[in-house]
Formats: structure tokens, C-alpha cells, sequence
């Protein structure tokens, strides 16, 4: 549900999908997801710095990264147009394409639309990776939103807005290694002979090789409790815990305008 993701279906643009350490001057200045990977790509061989874009004829070009500011929701567009060869005059610095976007204007009657979108593991296959055992990790995502437009109560004067919401939790399991009840405290049984660091010039492994409650430092002891999860898969292995801590990623998308019409005499 983004407008701009049409600018690679026309002739001429190259999707930018740069991963690893793959990178440019443009995906290097980028901050946040504002397009200059995969939205802001080369046409016609021209740099991805070079496309212009408008929004209802006002440049919407962020300086920056050379990729576009503000992208309506889907619901607010009314046409979407790229020219990517002989642009005219008035659109500057468009070696590239410039991508012209105009949002919908109210009308004489009320008109909207409402939609949703949900997606929850509930409904997904396992992953090879889960653990059967465990509960499946969490992958929830439900996009909403909605238009409204109409006449305002003045003389030919309308209005349209548009909504769009996401709210998305999704985690990917990964195995991890992490300390079991004993070893946080201090029973090292069975395994390494642990010296006792405090008797200098000698070694002086600890009696029973268990370090005594007193000893162990208290904010080692909190960060383990606040930070480091007890093993949830088979004690003792190299693998002992499966994380599936879920990423959050919410945002709100508005856009809203007033048209006036003006009659003569």
C-alpha cells in the first residue's frame, strides 16, 4: 500500500535493493524508511538523485536524500503519473523521472471507504526453526484506515482526509546460549576449576568449585535477572534458548485538503 512502489513497474527504473554492504551516497545519507533504497530508483540510467517528485504540483523532494517527503495514503490518490523522457521546462532537475502525484478533492456528496488488513501466526505454518514445544512467535500485522469527503458548509467549498494505521509485532526465532539456574548462583559443579581471584600470587580454586553467595557481585546478579533469560530449550546444550522477542513497528499516515471553487460574476 504505497503509491510509490508503481515508479518500478513503468519502463526504464531499476528497483535499488541494496543489502550487506552494499551501499551509495544516497543509502548512506538515508535515515529512517523514507525510500532511497527501494523507492528512489534510477530511470532511464539517470542517478537516483536526479527524480523529481511532486505532491499536488508543490516539490516534494527531500534535499537531503533525494527521495520524496511526504507519501499519501493510498486511499488520498487520485492520479499517479511518471515522465521520464523530454520532461518539460517547468519540472527542473529531472534527469531522471519526475513522479507526479495528485491526492482526490471532496465533492456536492458525502462519499468514504474503510478497509482492514490482518495477518496473525495463528493462521501461518510453523517455522523449521520453532520449537514445537514452545509457543509459536508472534507475527501479527493489521493495516487499517479509511477516507472521507464531501461539501463543507460553505459555498462551494469541499473537503476530503485519509487515514492509514499500521500496528505490526513480528519476531524471527534464533537460538542463543545462556547461562542456567546454577552457574547465576555460583555452582560451577562439574565443570572448570574456578580460582578465587582475591588471593594474588597464588591459585586458589574455590571449595566444592561453588562461589559463595556473598561473593557474587549484585549488579552482575540483577543484570542476569532483568537481561538474561533463564534456558527455555534442553539444559546444558549450546543452544539452550530460542528467542522470538517480537519487533515492533507502528506508524500513522494522515492526509487532508480543502478545495474552494470560484465562480465569476
Amino acid at each position: 500500500r504505497n503509491v510509490l512502489s508503481l515508479v518500478t513497474l513503468g519502463p526504464g527504473a531499476i528497483p535499488r535493493q541494496l543489502g550487506g554492504f552494499g551501499h551509495d551516497t544516497d543509502n548512506d545519507a538515508q535515515q529512517g524508511s523514507r525510500g532511497s533504497v527501494a523507492l528512489n530508483p534510477p530511470i532511464n540510467g539517470a542517478r537516483p538523485s536526479m527524480n523529481p517528485y511532486l505532491l499536488d504540483g508543490a516539490y516534494n523532494t527531500d534535499r537531503n536524500t533525494f527521495s520524496t517527503v511526504v507519501i499519501p495514503p493510498m486511499d488520498a490518490v487520485e492520479e499517479f503519473r511518471i515522465q521520464s523522457s523530454l520532461a518539460a521546462p517547468a519540472f527542473s532537475q529531472a534527469g531522471g523521472g519526475v513522479i507526479d502525484i495528485a491526492t482526490k478533492s471532496g465533492g456536492r456528496d458525502f462519499h468514504g471507504s474503510a478497509f482492514e488488513f490482518l495477518r496473525n501466526e495463528a493462521t501461518d505454518a510453523r517455522n523449521f526453526f520453532d520449537d514445537p514445544t514452545l509457543a509459536r512467535p508472534i507475527f501479527r500485522r493489521n493495516q487499517f484506515g479509511g477516507s472521507l469527503g464531501g461539501p463543507l458548509p460553505l459555498p462551494s467549498t469541499f473537503f476530503f482526509v485519509a487515514y492509514e494505521g499500521v500496528r505490526s509485532k513480528s519476531a524471527k526465532s534464533s537460538v542463543q546460549l545462556v547461562p542456567d539456574a546454577p552457574p547465576r548462583a555460583g555452582n560451577f559443579l562439574g565443570g572448570a576449576t574456578i580460582y578465587d581471584p582475591l588471593t594474588p600470587g597464588s591459585r586458589t580454586p574455590f571449595a566444592s568449585n561453588m562461589i559463595a553467595a556473598a561473593r557474587i557481585d549484585p549488579i552482575a546478579a540483577k543484570y542476569l535477572s532483568q537481561f538474561e533469560p533463564l534456558p527455555n530449550r534442553t539444559p546444558g546444550s549450546s543452544s539452550n534458548y530460542l528467542d522470538s522477542t517480537p519487533s515492533i513497528a507502528d506508524h500513522d499516515s494522515v492526509s487532508g485538503r480543502i478545495d474552494h471553487q470560484f465562480h465569476s460574476g
